[in-house]
C-alpha cells in the first residue's frame, strides 16, 4: 500500500515537472525578450506570462485532483497543445512592440542612417539630422503583420520654434479634410495632448511614394513645449483605420514617448 502511494506521488510530481517545462521556458524567453527592448503591454503580458501561468496552474490542479490517469493525461496534453499553438506565434513570428530610443548624438547618428536607407521617404524633405534631439523606432508585430514607426523630435527655443513652425507650410503640402480607404474614413489632422498632427498630402505628385494608409508622414507641432515631431509610418498590410487619435497613440506607439 505504501509503495503504491509513493509511486502515485512520484508520478504526480513527475507530471507536474513535465507539464511545467514548456510554460517556464516561455516565461524565461519572454523576460529575455522584454529586457531586449520590447514594450511591456497587455499582449506581451498575456502571451509570455499570463497564459503560461494559467497552464501551470491548470496542470497542477488536474494532476492533484483527477484520479483517472487517462483523463489527467488527456487534459494536460490539451492545455499544452493550446499553449504551444499560441506560444509558437509569439516565439517564431512575434507578438509585441519593439522599441529603440536615442538622444542627442546617438539620435543624430540613427536618424541619419534612417534618412539614407528609406527609399519610400527619400523624396520627402527631411530636416537636418544634426539638430534632432530625440529619435525613436518602433516595430509593432502581430504574428506575421508588421508595422514600423519612426519619430524625429526637435526642440527649440521660443524664437527658433516660431521660425521653423512657419516654414512647415512653405516646405510641405498637407492634407485637408477627410481621408477614405476601403469604405472607411478618418481625419487628416488632430490634436493630441497639445501636439497638432497633420498628414502630408497624398494627392500631390511631389510625394508620389506616399500611399494612404500604408506609407504616411505626419508632422506635429507643440506650442507649449516648443517641439516639432516628424512621424514616418509604414505598414504594407494595413488597409484602413477609423480613428486617427487611436491610430497615432496605439499603432504608431506615440503614447510610449509622450
Amino acid at each position: 500500500m505504501g509503495k503504491a502511494a509513493n509511486s502515485s506521488r512520484v508520478e504526480r510530481w513527475a507530471g507536474i515537472i513535465f507539464s511545467c517545462v514548456l510554460p517556464v521556458f516561455v516565461i524565461i524567453s519572454g523576460i529575455i525578450t522584454l529586457v531586449g527592448g520590447t514594450v511591456f503591454n497587455f499582449t506581451a503580458a498575456l502571451m509570455i506570462i499570463i497564459l503560461p501561468l494559467v497552464a501551470i496552474s491548470a496542470n497542477i490542479v488536474l494532476i492533484h485532483l483527477v484520479d483517472i490517469k487517462w483523463v489527467t493525461i488527456f487534459l494536460c496534453i490539451v492545455i499544452l497543445v493550446v499553449l504551444i499553438f499560441f506560444e509558437l506565434v509569439i516565439l517564431i513570428f512575434g507578438c509585441h512592440i519593439h522599441r529603440f530610443s536615442y538622444y542627442q548624438e546617438e539620435a543624430t547618428k540613427e536618424y541619419s542612417e534612417f534618412q539614407g536607407k528609406s527609399p519610400v521617404f527619400s523624396e520627402i524633405p527631411m530636416p537636418e539630422a544634426d539638430d534632432v534631439f530625440e529619435y525613436h523606432e518602433f516595430t509593432n508585430r502581430m504574428a506575421i503583420f508588421i508595422s514600423k514607426s519612426h519619430y524625429a523630435v526637435y526642440k527649440y527655443n521660443a524664437d527658433d520654434y516660431l521660425e521653423y513652425k512657419d516654414k512647415l507650410d512653405e516646405e510641405y503640402v498637407f492634407e485637408n479634410g477627410m481621408l477614405y480607404a476601403s469604405d472607411h474614413s478618418c481625419e487628416s489632422k488632430i490634436t493630441i495632448d497639445g501636439y497638432d498632427f497633420r498628414m502630408l498630402s497624398f494627392q500631390t505628385k511631389q510625394y508620389s511614394s506616399l500611399r494612404f494608409p500604408k506609407y504616411m508622414v505626419l508632422i506635429a507641432t507643440n506650442d507649449q513645449t516648443k517641439e516639432i515631431v516628424y512621424l514616418y509610418f509604414k505598414d504594407l498590410d494595413l488597409d484602413y483605420f477609423g480613428n486617427l487619435e487611436e491610430f497615432i497613440l496605439e499603432d504608431c506607439c506615440f503614447k510610449y514617448i509622450r
